[in-house]
């Protein structure tokens, strides 16, 4: 059927990768020529055919890398069926999402990571191995949506985020996370992890995990802005104020006005212009009326600094000699009046 692109011509003719194959057949499924003449077969793409077909490009890409026959461990399709495997050329929609597979030369290997595939649930191991979602997607995911897990009786059941199912999930999502590389391959993780094989989500409620991923990156940014914001800048609202109180404290330094005494080197502010423009010349506007002005505004800022003492610090007046005296007189004159004993 010359409408027909097979594997073989994608492959060879067209020249694609397999695995932008691979992420097609993941996508969309997989069409199956069976005979030239009639309509061929669709197989979707949660069916255990696409996983065959991708475990079938899992085989070619190993031959054209090692020299060797093409050899799959699979239980439909053979190496023939890179001819009758594809799409009809007006259907044909490539994916376009990014792949990278490392794993893909070894899958045609493993007819175990068949269970992946499964009609009614997506896959945890599915969607790892297929790079759809990273583990904290996954984890915010189950923590807030809940997750579905077919159970020993074969039946796909949903846990709530807090029950003792779900945990046990987020337990060996964070154990992939920090051991997985330690095995000698992926899917080593799966075959000693079941629950990444029995658990995930109803094709028809996948959570939207590229929105969950950009949250977790605005969420990050917002974490490195409130850090960033503890130092000023140049442009937080109190940078021009901050720059001008640190002259003022300089100049306060200088003049005396914060120590009470001046450096050596002080004259007089209109000395201290001077100096300045003489070593730092007139760069970026400055002139001595400009530096005169600021230092007039340091002025301002110092007077506030040293005018604003909290009450605590004040002191208290202390009685004179001549007000004790005073206040003794006027209690004796009570005393006498009263005739009780007054404390004196």
């Amino acid at each position: 059927m010359e409408d027909f692109l097979s594997l073989r011509h994608l492959l060879e003719e067209d020249h694609l990768t397999p695995e932008s194959l691979v992420a097609t057949i993941d996508q969309y499924g997989i069409d199956h020529e069976f005979h030239p003449d009639k309509p061929p077969l669709k197989y979707g793409a949660n069916s255990f055919q696409a996983f065959e077909a991708i475990s079938l490009l899992s085989a070619y890409l190993n031959h054209k890398v090692s020299g060797k026959p093409i050899e799959i461990k699979g239980f439909i399709f053979e190496e023939f069926d890179l001819d009758r495997l594809g799409w009809m050329r007006l259907a044909f929609n490539q994916s376009h999402a990014k792949t990278k597979f490392g794993w893909l030369k070894k899958l045609s290997e493993r007819s175990d990571m068949l269970t992946l595939w499964n009609e009614r649930l997506h896959t945890l191991g599915r969607l790892l191995l297929m790079e759809k979602a990273d583990i904290g997607a996954l984890a915010t995911a189950i923590e807030t949506l809940g997750v579905h897990g077919i159970d020993r009786y074969g039946r796909v059941k949903w846990y709530d985020p807090a029950s003792g199912e779900a945990q046990s999930v987020l337990d060996d999502l964070a154990w992939f996370h920090a051991e997985h590389f330690m095995l000698p391959s992926i899917f080593d993780v799966f075959v000693n992890k079941e629950k990444f094989q029995t658990f995930g989500w109803i094709h028809e409620q996948l959570p939207d995990f590229k929105s969950i991923e950009i949250n977790h990156k605005k969420a990050q940014l917002i974490n490195v802005r409130q850090l960033q914001a503890v130092e000023p800048d140049d442009e937080a609202p109190n940078a021009a104020k901050a720059k001008m109180t640190l002259i003022a404290g300089l100049f306060g330094l200088i003049s005396g006005h914060l120590t009470g005494k001046p450096h050596p080197a002080f004259q007089s502010q209109t000395q201290l212009v001077e100096l300045l423009i003489s070593h730092i010349g007139k760069r970026y506007g400055n002139s001595e009326t400009s530096i005169d002005q600021k230092l007039g505004e340091a002025n301002r800022i110092l007077n506030d600094i040293t005018n604003q003492t909290p009450k605590a610090m004040k002191a208290v007046k202390k009685p004179t000699p001549k007000r004790a005296m005073k206040t003794q007189a006027v209690a004796k004159a009570i005393k006498k009046k009263s005739g009780t004993l007054m404390p004196t």
